[in-house]
């Protein structure tokens, strides 16, 4: 730790160096900065990964994951009859653990789960409607809040899939994003936090992202660092900055749980040619991070999906919670639940946010730990020192969470029935609908 912080303290000095008008520094080496990053060198669980005696638990793990890359090394695994030599030049690729619930499933019995077998409870307001729904997209742009790349010349400067949101669309968002934050803040006791939108390369892989290969949904900027080999990425969700915000900390024991939310724009390279509102290239994400104790995060994580269902019932939705099978999860997660609302003009259910269990996965990437007074006999120190888990979860996400919001809430009448909880947030608007002037 002494060390970590010394490195730290070196850089910073570094830093401020460069910046103090009587330094004789005229600029500062930022190759040097990430040359000396605080990422975990070697944070690999060798007992774990390494160890014969957990041969069955780990080859599950990666068959029921269904990763072509996984798939070779169970293979691989089972023709050698051991996990020690297999994984040991392939630790870097390993994901989570599996949370224990699916070491009790099949491959066959999982792969054959319905999303009715997945369903943990369905939650909200049940309504019946007697004439035939509009989409979302197509109420708004009749209110003139919504048009899209079809629409003059959004296209030409945004390129496909772009949209924008004018008016009471726009307001609408906004107003969404506003009421999340203050209902996390006020309500349940989060930490409001602000972001950069822009990471380095590494910090988005240590986060569990593939930020390289044809397949990666990462936006890479690379302007002036054309030769540079790690470039810097657009956040695809605020969950990368804020799981890297206390990079090479340990805390005390009892500065935990540490609650954040945090409002971003999140950029994915989404290759779904579908149109519409429900999965485009940029969007705005209010997120939910926690950092907890090692065997609290299942605690945290049931926390935030109970936030979720607090906003989503408050906002008059029908909606679903599904476990989410191993097949479906990304590489830092243990658990992962999903929550899909009612779409009524298409009939199914759409997913509108999700909540993982990420234990140490990040943290032992980011060095992130906690320590509590428990005699270390072994390295002869008053303290036990731990990994700390990570939880995170969507608040809101928007416009996606549009779609339901108003489908759900329209009218014979093509209004739309704006939640009292939004009111206050809309300058007094209760209803949407066309003016005169459309």
């Amino acid at each position: 730790m002494l060390c970590v912080r010394f490195t730290l303290l070196r850089r910073l000095n570094a830093l401020n160096s460069c910046l103090n008008p009587f330094s004789t520094k005229t600029s500062f080496d930022w190759s040097s900065l990430k040359s000396n990053s605080l990422l975990a060198s070697d944070y690999h669980e060798y007992d774990y990964w390494l160890n014969d005696k957990n041969f069955n638990e780990i080859v599950h793990n990666l068959e029921t994951r269904r990763k072509p890359n996984f798939d070779t090394l169970a293979n691989q695994c089972r023709a050698d009859g051991c996990v020690s030599t297999v994984l040991e030049k392939h630790l870097h690729l390993m994901p989570n653990k599996l949370n224990e619930k699916w070491q009790n499933y099949t491959l066959e019995q999982i792969a054959n789960f319905t999303a009715k077998d997945l369903t943990v409870k369905v939650f909200g307001t049940r309504k019946k409607f007697d004439f035939r729904t509009k989409t979302a997209e197509h109420l708004l742009k009749k209110f003139g809040s919504f048009f899209d790349y079809s629409n003059g010349d959004i296209g030409l400067y945004g390129g496909e899939r772009a949209y924008v949101l004018v008016g009471d669309g726009a307001l609408l968002q906004n107003a969404i994003i506003n009421w999340a934050l203050d209902e996390l803040r006020n309500t349940f006791e989060f930490t409001l936090i602000s972001v950069p939108h822009i990471v380095n390369e590494e910090i988005v892989a240590a986060c569990g992202f593939n930020p390289k290969g044809e397949r990666t949904q990462i936006h890479k900027l690379r302007g002036i660092h054309e030769n540079v080999e790690d470039l810097p990425c657009l956040i695809g969700t605020s969950e990368i900055p804020l799981a890297a915000f206390h990079i090479g900390h340990t805390f005390e024991v009892d500065e935990l749980p540490k609650k954040y939310c945090c409002v971003s724009r999140c950029y994915r390279s989404e290759t779904d040619q579908s149109d519409g509102l429900y999965r485009v290239q940029y969007f705005t994400k209010v997120e939910m991070f926690a950092l907890t104790e090692k065997g609290k995060s299942a605690e945290m994580l049931q926390h935030f999906i109970n936030v979720q269902e607090y906003l989503f019932s408050q906002l008059g939705l029908l909606c679903r919670l599904i476990d989410m099978p191993p097949h479906e999860l990304g590489r830092p997660a243990n658990r992962k639940f999903d929550i899909e609302a009612w779409i009524p003009s298409k009939r199914i259910c759409g997913e509108i946010s999700s909540a993982s269990d990420c234990t140490d996965y990040q943290s032992r990437r980011f060095n992130i730990k906690y320590r509590k007074i428990e005699p270390d006999y072994e390295r002869n120190e008053p303290f036990t020192t731990e990994y700390v888990s990570t939880v995170n979860g969507t608040a809101v996400a928007l416009p996606r969470l549009l779609i339901p919001l108003i489908e759900y809430n329209q009218t014979k009448e093509k209004k739309v029935i704006l939640p009292q909880v939004l009111h206050p947030y809309m300058e007094g608007k209760s209803v949407l609908e066309m003016n005169d002037s459309q």
